[in-house]
């Protein structure tokens, strides 16, 4: 049951974590291939993780209501697509022309970047409209207790 309700902060962590692996070592791919050139580009370490860890964390208190999950999880996989669309096409590239050193170093990795930055406030977004729909539903749920519980002369 713990995993069921895991599987949003797992998929996004792991997300993270894959992509940091994959960028890390086209670093080090383009490091080496590009030595002549002097250009580099940097390795993103845990640069993805950090960025996808925080809404996963945020998204833990509403992890046991399905819609949220599912909303979330249809825009991961949309995220997730985006990203091996993009991979893909950078080793298509490469491996078609080979590496370009001089031309748009690190245009890939920054793009990946964007994405998800862009998904983590999309995730980070939808938690808060779901946070505060909870907040609202509780507050008039109050309401009408406190409103059930006075006697009916305080009414007239």
């Amino acid at each position: 049951m713990a995993i069921k309700r895991l599987i949003l902060f797992s998929c996004v962590v792991l997300s993270g974590i894959c992509l940091d692996a994959y960028w890390t070592w086209y670093s080090y791919h383009f490091a080496a291939a590009c030595s002549e050139s002097g250009n580099s580009v940097p390795a993103s370490w845990f640069l993805f993780t950090i960025a996808l860890l925080i809404p996963a964390s945020a998204s833990l208190p509403f992890r046991s209501n399905p819609v949220y999950v599912l909303i979330c999880l249809v825009i991961w996989l949309l995220h997730t697509g985006f990203q091996v669309y993009l991979i893909a096409g950078e080793m298509r590239f490469a491996g078609f022309a080979g590496v370009n050193c001089y031309r748009h170093a690190g245009a890939g990795g920054m793009a990946s970047v964007v994405l998800a930055v862009l998904f983590s406030a999309t995730l980070l977004a939808i938690t808060v409209a779901f946070g505060a729909a909870w907040l609202v539903r509780k507050l008039v749920r109050s309401v009408k207790t406190k409103r059930a519980d006075r006697p009916l002369c305080d009414v007239f």
